[in-house]
This record gives C-alpha cells, sequence and structure tokens, in this order.
C-alpha cells in the first residue's frame, strides 16, 4: 500500500468522530473529518483521499446522497466507500452496493471487525491503482502507453475547452531506420537503444520544460509522443524540438556499436481546433511523414493543406484496392530499338491507370501507393499476363517478329513473395510465349538492398528462361567492380546519365566505363530516356547496344504498336 494513506470519515455523531480514528491508530494513518455530508463531499472533491468512511444517515445531504455524487464525478468515482450506519435493515446494504460502495459496517463497532474492513478495502485499492499504472505504463520505456497519452489528450482538450488561454502541443517522433538496428544487431539491441533514448529525451525535457509541463509516451516501436502544456508560442516549440533532435542524436553505445540515432518529428498545436485526441494524434503523425519526405532528421508543423493531402492519399488507395476489379488499368508499350541499326527490337510494357474521375493517374503517384500497401503484388501478376500474353499474340499474328521482345518490370513486393518463382513458371506456360523473348527488369536498389535474399531468386527466375536486366542503373549503391556477381544480362542505364551525358564531360566517363565493362561481362546496355540526336549519336559512339525515349518513340497503345509493326515488317524481314 501506498506509504501515506488518507481516510476521510464523514459523521455527524461527535463520539463515532472519536472511537474510529482511536480503533484504526494502529494502522497510522492520516484522518480527516467531516461533520456532515455537505463539507465531507467538499473535502473528498479537494482532498482525494484514499478511503471515505461514510455515515448513512445524515441531516441535510445524507450518506447514500453523497456517495452517488462521488460516484459520478471522474475524479472521484475510484475512491473507495465504506457506509457506517446503525440500521439492520437489509435493503439499506442493497443500495449501499448498488451506488457502489465497497463495503458496510455495522455500528456499534467492532474495533478488529473495522480495522479488517478497512485494511482490506485499502489493499484492493492500491492493488487497483497498481494494475491502472500497469494498465497505463508502456512496459520496456516506462512512459505512458498509448491509451494513457489519449487519457490525458481528452483532459488537456477539455482545460483548453474551458480555460480561454490555455493551449498545448504534440509532438510526434518516429527514429529514421530504426529497423536496420532490429535487423543487424537484433530486436534485444533495438530495445536497448529505445531504452536509452527514453533516458535522453526525459533527461533534456526535464532540464528545458519542467518535469511537470510536458508528458511523454511511447506508442510503439519507435514511435513516441510528447505533449506539452501551454507553451509559450510556436517559436518556443520550434526551438524545443530542434533541441529535441539534438539531444538525441547520441551517441549511444550499445554492446561495442556506436550508434547515432534521428528522429522526424511532427508537430501539432491545439489551439482549440480538437474535440477528439486521436485526431492529434492523426495530425502529427501526418506531419511527421511529411518531415521524413522532406529528408529525415527534421520537424514540421501540421497544417490543413496536409491533412487535405493525406485525405487525399488515402483515397487514391482505397481505389486502388478495386482498380483491377474496375478493369481501369492499361498497358503501353515503349519501343526499344537497336541503337546500331535503329531497328525495332522490342517493347517495354508500361502501366497506365485511368481513374474514372481523376483521369489518367501518373505511376509515380500510385506506384508508391502500391508498393507501400503490398498491392503492386496482384498488379504485378496482371501485368506479367497482360504483356506476356500480348507477346505472343504479336508472335502469332505476325511471324515476322518471332523475336521481339517484351520488357516486364518486377518489384520487390513481388520477388519476396514465398512462391514467385513457381507463379511465374505457371504464368510462361499458360501465356505459352516464347521464355527467351521476355526480359523481367529490377532495379538496382532492389538487388543491392536485398542481395543475399535475392540472388538465390533471380538465378530462379533465369533458370526458366527469361533474360535479367539491372534497371535504373547507377541510381542505386553497386558498384561496377561487383556487377559479375550478379545473375543478369543486360543493364538499363538511368535517365539522368543520358540527360546530363551533353553537359558534363564526368557523366560522359561514366557511360563509357559502364558500357566498356558490361560488353566485358558478356551484358548488353540499354540507355534509357533517349530524347536528342546528339544522346543518341553520343550512345552510338559508345557501341551501347539498344534504347529507348521519346526521340524514338511515346509509350503507346497495344492497337499503335501493332501499327509500327505492320510499319516495319518490311525491316523486320531484312533484318
Amino acid at each position: 500500500m501506498p506509504e501515506q494513506i488518507t481516510i476521510l470519515l464523514v459523521d455527524d455523531d461527535p463520539m463515532t468522530r472519536k472511537i474510529v480514528p482511536a480503533h484504526l491508530k494502529q494502522m497510522d494513518v492520516k484522518f480527516l473529518i467531516a461533520e456532515d455530508g455537505e463539507s465531507g463531499l467538499a473535502m473528498a472533491l479537494y482532498d482525494q483521499p484514499d478511503l471515505i468512511l461514510l455515515d448513512v444517515r445524515m441531516p441535510s445531504l445524507d450518506g447514500f446522497e453523497v456517495c452517488e455524487i462521488l460516484k459520478q464525478n471522474p475524479t472521484t468515482s475510484h475512491i473507495p466507500i465504506i457506509f457506517l450506519t446503525s440500521a439492520t435493515d437489509p435493503s439499506e446494504k442493497i443500495r449501499a452496493y448498488e451506488l457502489g460502495a465497497s463495503d458496510y459496517v455495522t455500528k456499534p463497532f467492532n474495533g478488529r471487525e473495522l480495522s479488517a474492513r478497512v485494511a482490506a478495502s485499502l489493499r484492493m485499492q492500491d492493488l487497483v491503482r497498481r494494475l491502472a499504472v500497469q494498465a497505463n505504463t508502456d512496459e520496456l520505456t516506462g512512459l505512458s502507453n498509448r491509451t494513457a497519452i489519449a487519457d490525458h489528450l481528452s483532459r488537456l482538450i477539455l482545460r483548453e475547452q474551458q480555460e480561454n488561454d490555455y493551449t498545448f502541443a504534440v509532438l510526434f517522433l518516429d527514429f529514421d531506420r530504426f529497423k536496420i538496428i532490429n535487423d543487424s544487431l537484433g530486436h534485444a539491441a533495438g530495445d536497448e537503444l529505445l531504452i536509452a533514448i527514453t533516458r535522453s529525451m526525459s533527461q533534456m525535457l526535464d532540464e528545458h520544460y519542467g518535469h511537470h509541463h510536458y508528458k511523454a509516451a511511447r506508442l510503439g516501436g519507435d514511435e513516441f509522443l510528447v505533449v506539452l502544456s501551454n507553451p509559450t508560442n510556436e517559436q518556443a516549440v520550434d526551438e524545443l524540438a530542434h533541441e529535441l533532435q539534438r539531444k538525441l542524436t547520441g551517441p549511444y553505445m550499445l554492446g561495442e556499436h556506436e550508434i547515432i540515432a534521428s528522429a522526424s518529428m511532427g508537430i501539432v498545436i491545439s489551439e482549440g481546433r480538437y474535440t477528439d485526441p486521436q485526431e492529434i494524434i492523426r495530425d502529427a503523425d501526418t506531419a511527421m511523414y511529411h518531415a521524413k519526405a522532406d529528408g529525415k532528421a527534421r520537424h514540421s508543423f501540421f497544417n490543413q493543406e496536409m491533412h487535405v493531402a493525406a485525405l487525399d492519399l488515402l483515397m487514391l488507395e482505397n481505389d486502388l484496392r478495386s482498380a483491377l476489379e474496375r478493369n481501369e488499368f492499361e498497358l503501353l508499350y515503349q519501343p526499344i530499338h537497336n541503337m546500331e541499326t535503329g531497328r525495332l527490337k522490342g517493347f517495354e510494357a508500361l502501366i497506365r491507370w485511368h481513374h474514372p474521375f481523376r483521369g489518367t493517374v501518373p505511376p509515380l503517384q500510385f506506384i508508391p501507393v502500391a508498393e507501400e500497401t503490398g498491392l503492386i503484388v496482384p498488379i504485378g501478376w496482371w501485368i506479367l499476363h497482360q504483356a506476356a500474353g500480348q507477346l505472343q499474340r504479336w508472335h502469332e499474328d505476325f511471324p515476322q517478329w518471332s523475336e521481339l521482345t517484351m520488357n516486364i518490370n518486377i518489384s520487390k513486393r513481388q520477388l519476396i513473395h514465398p512462391d514467385f518463382v513457381s507463379r511465374v513458371k505457371k504464368g510462361l506456360d499458360q501465356t505459352k510465349v516464347k521464355r527467351q523473348c521476355l526480359t523481367l527488369e529490377i532495379t538496382e536498389s532492389t538487388i543491392m538492398g536485398n542481395l543475399s535474399t535475392l540472388k538465390p531468386v533471380l538465378q530462379g527466375l533465369r533458370d526458366l528462361g527469361p533474360t535479367l536486366a539491372m534497371d535504373d542503373f547507377g541510381t542505386g549503391h553497386s558498384s561496377l567492380g561487383c556487377l559479375h556477381k550478379f545473375p543478369i544480362d543486360s543493364l538499363k542505364v538511368d535517365r539522368s546519365f543520358i540527360c546530363n551525358v551533353e553537359k558534363d564531360p564526368s557523366f560522359a566517363s561514366v557511360l563509357f566505363a559502364i558500357v566498356t565493362l558490361a560488353h566485358n561481362l558478356d551484358l548488353t546496355v540499354v540507355a534509357e530516356g533517349l530524347e536528342t540526336a546528339e544522346q543518341v549519336a553520343h550512345l552510338q559512339g559508345l557501341e551501347c547496344d539498344y534504347g529507348q525515349g521519346y526521340y524514338f518513340a511515346k509509350p503507346m497503345s497495344a492497337k499503335d504498336a501493332e501499327a509500327l509493326l505492320c510499319k516495319d515488317c518490311d525491316l523486320a524481314q531484312s533484318a
């Protein structure tokens, strides 16, 4: 039980007010004495005792009425009440328990019985208090948990509604690249880092803001919430956020490893705009993601435009979930040409989304959403079947183009799917397409970021017959010296190199090195984003194998692609 126990005795009988403290003297408790219901009610509200001994029959305001008022008040409803009465009517006992009393003692008192009942109520109250603390505390860090901080925010919202000059601020913290710690050093190290971060954060806030003027919580994982009570102004919050980010950087020692941490923060100033704590947390979370998008290790204040953008993104995600069923996707095909002869080699399949209200949604808008939600997996299967099936039909309809190729993009989400290789085999068997005429494109960042996991998958795909291309080469972290480690057949050089090749000699030098080394490794090279004759001439001079871009043609519909095949039939036959 707590060290300091306060018992409020409310009784209009002077003798009872003397006898009860005497019986409980050995318990070493502090007594508050009230002579009537009105003063007892006032003392209960103000002093918040640990236990109330309440006489039933009192003039003006009786014990039942006092009990009912206290139990209806959130600040006193948890206080246990033991009724004291000389009445023996069972109906009074029933009413006492119905009103929420924890016990009932009949006068005249037996000292040992009274002591035992009081001690039992106090033990039960202590157990309830400890369970409440446990239920509202994050087990790892000792901070408040999500439930407790939401309750705290509810109280602050109520206070803000009652006090015109009161406001509060909420900081949502998420640590950048925290998953790397868990993946590389283990979850125990990750937990150790979270504890160290909590210690640093609490120390800094205690020193700069005062222990009683903030409340911190861990929402889960590496997400934290800090609530500041009545900050001076937005600039003060901004300065505190800067200082908090500096403090949380570390370094932290995890065994032999020195770790530097960084946090992205979203900040909301209440300003009387909220009635629901979850809305505050949501908006602070939105601002935090905005900070991450701006480059991480920084903070952003929430504004309404962020909320509108978040809602728009949510609607986009919801619409994306049913886009396949509504047949809103279309594949366009961009030609790939032989750089030496200029002849058509094949196409790259590119997805487009024709939304019924938004119009055509650019891939840069919906592909990241599909990746994040996992919707890219069913969309990816649809692309594979559509593109492979289309290539097979072209092979049948245009025998002259029997070696026409098709490039298909494969996402990371698809690659890590447990039965990806077998699913690809099934799709190829169903379409009966020439497997050697398919090229599966995988971005450099995907391969490099998951090499040990994906290497057997890539080899399995290659064994099925399709060739493999490393897409967006030059944007990731691979080096020319390690290309021989990858089971790939070609490189697709990112358009950022192509568009700068005439402006910066260093890009030309890198391109020369890429093409030369690729050829030494028996890899073909495809240049993306060709737009000018000068770029084409430069790549031809480097003996780049293939090229695609607006210089040759924009992505086109299947019908337009067929027209192109018809037009170039003679050229293909003479090849």
